[in-house]
C-alpha cells in the first residue's frame, strides 16, 4: 500500500482536526512529514492542510493549537470593494522588496498588521478623515503605504515615492532593501506624517553593535545619537532620519502606533524622543490605534473586522 507515490516506509501523517467559525470540523489533508519532522509550513490560504472552502478559512500548518493561525482564502471577504483597490500593486512594488512574497503570503492572516494598517487608512482616506486624524483638518493629504501611493494613479504620490527612494540611495541603502514608512501622508506646506504601524510585534530593535547605524545616526536630526542607538529602535531611528530629509524645511511629525505600550516601551519610547532633535515642528509622537477613530461613526463592517481580529480599533 502506498501513500501519495510513496512507500510505507514513509508513512503520510495528518494534523489533528480543527473546529471552524461555521462549527464544522475540519480534518487534515495527508502530508509526508519533511526531513526535520512536522507539516510543510503553509504559505497561503491553498498550502493549508486544513481547509473550509464554505467559508474561505485555512488554519496554518501547526500542531500545538495555541500556535495556529487563521489565513483567509479572500484577505478582503467581507470588506467594501474600495478598501482593496490598490493593495495588489502596493504589495508587489513595496519600497522594500526583500520580503515581497512573505508580505503577500502574511496578508492573507487574521494576524497581518500590514492588513489592519491598509484597512484602516483606505477607511479613513475614503471618508476623508485622515486630515482630521492627523490633525490638519482643511488638507487631505497624499497617501503612500509602503511607499507606494494610493490610488495607485496619484501623480504627486509617485513623484513623492521617487524623493523617498532619492532619500534612500543618499543614505546608501541597497536598492531592495529601502526604507518602507507603513504610512506616509503629505500634507504639502503644512508637512508630512510617517507611522510605524505595530500591533502584535515590538518595534525593530538592533543591537548597539549592528553596522546599520552609521547610515542614519551622523546627522542634526538627533540630538544625542548615541543614545539613540542605546535604545534601539532602529526601525525608528531609520524613519525619523528618512523623515526629516524627506520634509526639509516642513513640520514631520514621526508617529509609533500600536494597540497599547508597555511602561518598559513608553520608558523607552520617551527617552528615544529625548535623543531626537524635536521641536515644535518636527515632532515624535506614540498614540494607540483606537485614537484614530475618535469621534468617527464607525460602520459595522469595521466593527466585525475589529471584533474578529481581536482588536481594540475603537474606544
Amino acid at each position: 500500500m502506498r501513500y501519495s507515490g510513496l512507500s510505507m516506509s514513509n508513512p503520510a501523517e495528518r494534523l489533528p482536526s480543527v473546529v471552524c467559525e461555521c462549527g464544522a470540523t475540519i480534518v487534515s489533508d495527508e502530508f509526508v512529514p519533511s526531513s526535520r519532522g512536522g507539516a510543510p509550513n503553509a504559505s497561503g490560504f491553498d498550502s493549508c492542510l486544513r481547509r473550509c472552502q464554505v467559508c474561505g478559512i485555512g488554519f496554518s500548518n501547526c500542531k500545538n493549537p495555541s500556535e495556529i493561525i487563521t489565513i483567509l482564502r479572500d484577505a478582503f471577504d467581507g470588506l467594501p470593494a474600495y478598501v482593496a483597490e490598490g493593495c495588489d500593486r502596493a504589495l508587489v512594488e513595496c519600497l522594500n522588496q526583500s520580503h515581497v512574497r512573505k508580505k503577500q503570503a502574511d496578508f492573507q492572516s487574521l494576524s497581518s498588521e500590514d492588513h489592519v494598517s491598509w484597512t484602516v487608512m483606505r477607511f479613513l482616506q475614503h471618508e476623508r478623515l485622515l486630515g482630521q486624524v492627523f490633525r490638519h483638518s482643511d488638507i487631505e493629504p497624499v497617501l503612500l503605504i509602503w511607499g507606494v501611493p494610493v490610488p495607485n494613479s496619484n501623480s504627486e504620490g509617485w513623484a513623492l515615492r521617487q524623493k523617498i527612494i532619492t532619500v534612500c540611495d543618499h543614505l546608501k541603502e541597497q536598492p531592495r532593501f529601502h526604507s518602507e514608512p507603513d504610512v506616509l501622508l503629505d500634507f504639502g506646506e503644512a508637512g508630512i506624517v510617517l507611522v510605524e504601524a505595530k500591533l502584535w510585534s515590538p518595534n525593530e530593535f538592533k543591537e548597539q553593535s549592528y553596522g546599520g547605524w552609521v547610515k542614519y545616526l551622523k546627522h542634526a536630526a538627533f540630538r544625542d545619537s548615541d543614545s539613540a542607538r542605546a535604545i534601539g529602535y532602529y526601525q525608528l531611528v531609520r524613519n525619523w532620519r528618512i523623515g526629516c530629509e524627506l520634509a526639509g524645511e516642513r513640520p514631520i511629525t514621526l508617529v509609533n502606533l500600536g494597540l497599547g505600550f508597555t511602561r518598559d516601551e513608553a520608558r523607552k519610547l520617551a527617552c528615544l524622543r529625548l535623543s531626537l532633535r524635536t521641536s515644535f515642528r518636527r515632532l515624535f509622537v506614540v498614540r494607540r490605534w483606537s485614537s484614530l477613530l475618535r469621534g468617527v461613526t464607525v460602520p459595522t463592517w469595521l466593527s466585525e473586522y475589529s471584533r474578529r481580529r481581536t482588536l481594540a480599533l475603537a474606544e
